[in-house]
């Protein structure tokens, strides 16, 4: 058998126990992918853990082969799923539920330092038992748990998209175990822009549930000098719309359903972002995706007092966090119609720190906290 080499020195393990998908809509799919390219675009020899339980026990062999023949890999980079990883083939049934744990235990005893983004924890929260049936939940919760014993024993860092989302996690941590990596952007190529009188805000992400935009509905459909973009999966919104009285919208108030590069041209007309949500529990924790996707795009941020998207963005100054009222966020948007310089003062905040927030920044964050020793 040809032996591999082992002087390839940027080799890593990609861990992701779901499919890749090329067309993914949604945070949870879409951020792996970023990763991933962005650790090749870094120079690595990508090996890839990732897919179905058959798919990652085949890979896993091959893994084992290559370390069997000299290869040495840096580090295993894994995002997790909103799903336990023993859950996530088709029909979520544990078919093969040691294949990660035999994976990450082989990993911890060829000295492979593992370092694993865990995503969400929604099933924390009380909202989760009343949306799944008993023995889902219950089953579920038992995978959940098996996942987290198996982090403690064989990872070196659990990367989290804030560290707050570690109160939430039972168990004692070991410290230094939780470091945050939230989301990133692309940085793409900015063009000055020219601007009409009126005021174009723009918004990406859900409707309804917790994603909860009525008082920034009802405030621009009485400021008739603003118009807002609301971006927003067509299903979620056939749902939603009746909460919005009869679901007629004003003019300048329009729903949008697009995805990718269909995005950019809001992107690039809008004048600011919003992230005008309802502070629930679930908010102080959690890092919207679309926040660093804005501060990419150079659109200053209004957000809620109470929430962490609205902490970050208090404290990179990169936009306004203001209470959930209605009040506050009609005073804030005829104040910026008074003095829209203080819009261009926000931007340029961000113009100099977002080159600290791409996706190949945090591929460095990765390397910095997997090669310490």
């Amino acid at each position: 058998m040809e032996k591999i080499s082992s002087k390839e020195h940027r080799r890593i393990i990609y861990y992701h126990p779901v499919l890749l998908r090329e067309n993914a809509t949604t945070a949870s799919g879409i951020r792996p992918l970023k990763m991933l390219n962005a650790f090749r675009k870094a120079g690595y020899t990508v090996d890839l853990v990732v897919g179905y339980s058959l798919d990652r026990k085949r890979a896993f062999a091959k893994i084992r082969r290559n370390v069997r023949q000299g290869v040495r890999y840096m580090f295993v980079y894994g995002e997790s799923s909103t799903m336990p990883s023993e859950l996530t083939d088709p029909k979520h049934l544990p078919l093969r539920p040691l294949v990660d744990y035999r994976f990450l235990s082989f990993c911890r005893r060829h000295n492979i330092p593992v370092g694993i983004f865990y995503r969400d924890i929604y099933w924390r929260f009380k909202e989760y038992k009343s949306k799944v049936s008993w023995f889902k939940r219950h089953m579920a919760l038992l995978f959940y748990r098996f996942d987290l014993i198996q982090y403690r024993l064989f990872i070196k860092t659990l990367f989290l998209p804030s560290v707050k989302m570690a109160d939430l996690i039972p168990g004692t941590l070991r410290g230094g175990f939780c470091q945050p990596l939230p989301p990133a952007h692309n940085e793409p190529v900015l063009r000055e822009k020219s601007f009409s009188e009126s005021l174009d805000l723009f918004y990406v992400g859900g409707v309804g549930n917790y994603y909860r935009l009525h008082k920034l509905i009802e405030v621009i459909r009485e400021e008739t000098e603003c118009n807002l973009s609301i971006c927003t999966r067509e299903k979620e919104w056939a749902d939603a719309k009746h909460e919005f009285g009869d679901g007629t919208l004003p003019p300048n108030i329009k729903i949008i359903h697009t995805f990718g590069s269909g995005l950019e041209p809001f992107f690039r007309r809008s004048r600011l972002a919003v992230l005008f949500i309802e502070p629930v529990p679930y908010w102080t924790i959690t890092v919207p995706y679309k926040l660093f996707e804005y501060l990419g795009w150079g659109l200053p941020v209004i957000g809620s007092r109470g929430t962490l998207a609205g902490d970050i963005i208090e404290d990179l100054d990169i936009g306004w966090c203001i209470e959930y009222s209605e009040e506050a966020l009609r005073n804030l948007i005829r104040e910026l119609l008074e003095h829209p310089e203080r819009i261009d003062a926000k931007r340029a905040n961000i113009l100099a720190i977002r080159r600290n927030h791409t996706w190949s920044a945090r591929v460095s964050e990765v390397e910095k906290a997997l090669s310490a020793r």
